[in-house]
């Protein structure tokens, strides 16, 4: 009996152990891609169906595998990407990777780059990303010229050369000079052989001697400490003393004149005045000596005025507040102030006049020149109210000076009364100027100039009123045209040629840090949507889900930190092939048709195992190494992920059931036993029970 119960526990062990594997425990390899290999990035993405909101780590080589290559180093895949991975990864997208270029590999020669995803939770196993490995081969760059030449380093000297056979050129390791001796021109010198006195140069804000090998010797010209002035002056309401800093330029010394702040008067509720903190000056200047009057016989004045305190003062032919009057007296030392004006005809002339000083006071009320422009020569009975004889006065609003980046520009110039203007690039009178402005009859005027290419221009504008009255000097107004500076430079877009997975990352390379955008059509920066992201401000990257096979074309446009934009969109262009094209149909031949061969119809699709090579075959097994769900090289895959979950559900009952019923068996004959082995004998006593 024994030996029965032996054999059943047996049996229903060996029928536990004999269930498929991916009955137990579900098991996934990594999954992903190496897109792209440049001698700026590796680029790609990566994720583990085991946990699809686990980071998991792809480790780079160079020319072989994870055993035979050369190891580059390795980062975790957790840069976001777009909706095309996350479709992949279970709804995660933070599965992109972008791995910079290391320079050893920087060397004119060519590389294979393979990449490869660490199994997770074990570390232990890793998976060869579909895509690897990629062909690189990146130019270096040579540090020093020619191959042979020398310089001093530290106590020693180097060499250049060509070390590693790349063909590009290094310095060498530092050889020392020995003692007692100096590097000169790239040799190792005694020092008793140095010249001395050699040349002249600056050390430590003074001029001294150096020897011809490049030590210092003795001072030859003590510079001198900064000094203090007893000169201060006001910068708005700070007070600021000067002070004379010396110096050691170009190995002669050298002194310049630096005003420091010393206080700021406004704390103190005071203003600063000639240098120094006053109590708040509140009382505006007073205005004197305000001519020309009277009866004056010249077609030029010179308007005059004298204020009480240093003032900026400024004058117009109508009674403005300070902010709007633009014309300006000039001043040697803002007390005493004059400005010429030219008299058009003869008649009544007015001008306002306020001034500003230090505090910010203007006078309330304007002070007022007037005074009467008549002729040399008597006039019989001269009308009291003389004829309107003044030329518009023109005023450019701030637009005198322009600087613009576009082929054209507009003028503008507005009248103090009704008038028509015109404007030329000669200084010429109005009748002269060939080209009118719009708005004739009101007092704004403009019009829009085409420049041919870049550079200064000048225009003169004239304006004639109603009553004919021309102006008799013209109105400057000056524009310089420049060429907006150049955007950023985009270099590297991948991918290109064909590609077999529907995430692709987008990638590009910029000469300077840049923010990039893309679309599928060519337009200007500001209307694209879509947006790169970026490690380091340079590298690009987005990653896009592509909803069909076919060909595709992105532009990308990119803007610096400047606002400037590249003339020309980056077009990167590819295929998105079928990994799984249809077979060609075999069969035998009946009559004129040929019958198709019969497909491979499967009960259940079983998964592989994984043997770093893929087998697309219909044979019902989903082969890991060829990717796993919808994204599949492997038909067997996309069948099985699609398999109804009740036969799996089917299995594990009938596996339970199987299991129950061994149970109950080994039960039975157990109590079937102690009936018979440890029950009351016909003698009534009690027999030992057997063990099972």
């Amino acid at each position: 009996m024994k030996k029965n119960c032996y054999f059943l526990f047996y049996l229903a062990v060996s029928f536990f152990f004999a269930l498929p594997a991916d009955f137990v425990v579900a098991s996934y390899m990594p999954s992903g891609f190496l897109d792209s290999a440049s001698c700026a990035a590796f680029t790609g993405w990566s994720c583990d169906h085991d946990n699809n909101s686990q980071t998991i780590t792809v480790k780079f080589y160079a020319d072989g595998t994870d055993t035979t290559g050369t190891f580059l180093g390795s980062m975790a895949a957790n840069l976001p990407g777009n909706s095309g991975v996350g479709a992949v990864c279970g709804g995660y997208i933070n599965h992109a990777y972008s791995f910079t270029t290391p320079a050893s590999i920087k060397d004119n020669k060519a590389h294979s780059i393979y990449a490869y995803a660490l199994d997770y939770p074990s570390q232990l196993t890793t998976k060869l990303l579909t895509g690897a490995p990629k062909s690189i081969q990146c130019a270096c760059t040579s540090e020093c010229a020619p191959e042979g030449s020398r310089q001093c380093s530290g106590s020693g000297f180097q060499v250049c050369g060509d070390f590693n056979g790349t063909g590009c050129t290094s310095w060498s390791s530092i050889t020392a000079c020995q003692t007692g001796q100096t590097c000169s021109a790239g040799s190792c010198v005694t020092n008793a052989d140095c010249d001395q006195k050699s040349y002249k140069q600056c050390s430590g804000g003074n001029v001294y001697w150096y020897d011809s090998c490049g030590e210092r010797g003795d001072l030859y010209q003590d510079c001198g400490d900064n000094a203090a002035t007893t000169n201060y002056r006001c910068d708005g309401a700070i007070s600021q003393k000067e002070m004379i800093v010396k110096d050691c330029v170009d190995a002669a010394c050298s002194q310049e004149s630096e005003w420091n702040d010393v206080i700021d008067c406004s704390k103190s509720n005071k203003t600063c005045k000639d240098g120094a903190c006053v109590a708040g000056d509140t009382t505006p200047p007073a205005l004197s000596g305000l001519g020309p009057s009277g009866t004056l016989y010249d077609a030029s004045a010179i308007l005059k005025v004298t204020t009480s305190e240093t003032a900026d003062c400024r004058y117009s032919w109508y009674d403005k507040n300070f902010d709007g009057m633009t014309l300006n007296f000039s001043t040697a030392d803002r007390l005493a102030h004059t400005a010429a004006v030219a008299l058009s005809g003869y008649g009544n002339y007015t001008y306002y006049v306020r001034c500003r000083d230090n505090g910010g006071n203007i006078n309330a009320v304007a002070g007022r020149i007037s005074f009467r422009y008549a002729s040399s020569q008597p006039v019989a009975n001269p009308p009291d109210n003389p004829a309107d004889a003044a030329p518009p006065v023109i005023s450019t609003a701030g637009s005198g000076s322009q600087t613009t980046t576009s082929g054209s520009v507009v003028l503008n110039v507005t009248t103090d009364e009704s008038a028509t203007c015109k404007y030329d690039s000669r200084d010429t009178n109005f009748d002269a100027m060939e080209n009118t402005m719009q708005g004739a009859g009101g007092t704004g005027h403009s019009d829009n100039v085409a420049l041919s290419a870049p550079g200064d221009y000048t225009y003169y504008v004239r304006c004639r009123d109603s009553a004919d009255n021309k102006d008799k000097k013209s109105t400057r107004i000056d524009i310089a045209y420049i060429l907006p500076k150049e955007g950023p430079k985009i270099s590297d877009p991948t991918p290109t040629g064909t590609i077999y997975q529907s995430a692709v990352t987008l990638a590009i390379t910029t000469d300077k840090v840049a923010d990039c955008r893309y679309s599928t059509a060519d337009k200007d920066y500001d209307l694209m949507a879509d947006t790169f992201t970026t490690p380091d401000g340079q590298r690009q990257m987005a990653i896009v889900a592509l909803p069909d096979f076919g060909n595709y074309t992105y532009f990308a446009r990119c803007k610096d930190a400047e606002g400037n934009k590249d003339a020309q969109a980056a077009v990167i262009t590819f295929e998105y092939a079928n990994p799984n094209p249809e077979p060609e149909q075999t069969g035998t031949q009946t009559g004129a048709q040929t019958e198709p061969a019969a497909p491979v119809s499967c009960a259940e699709y079983k998964m592989g195992t994984s043997d770093d090579v893929c087998d697309r075959a219909p044979d019902c097994v989903c082969d890991p190494d060829c990717g796993t769900g919808a994204d599949s090289q492997d038909t067997d895959c996309v069948s099985a992920a699609n398999q109804p979950a009740s036969n799996v559900g089917i299995t594990m009952i009938l596996a339970g059931a199987g299991v129950l019923i061994l149970v109950g068996i080994v039960a039975a004959i157990i109590i079937v036993r102690k009936k018979s082995a440890g029950g009351i004998d016909e003698s009534g006593n009690q027999s030992d029970i057997e063990s099972v």
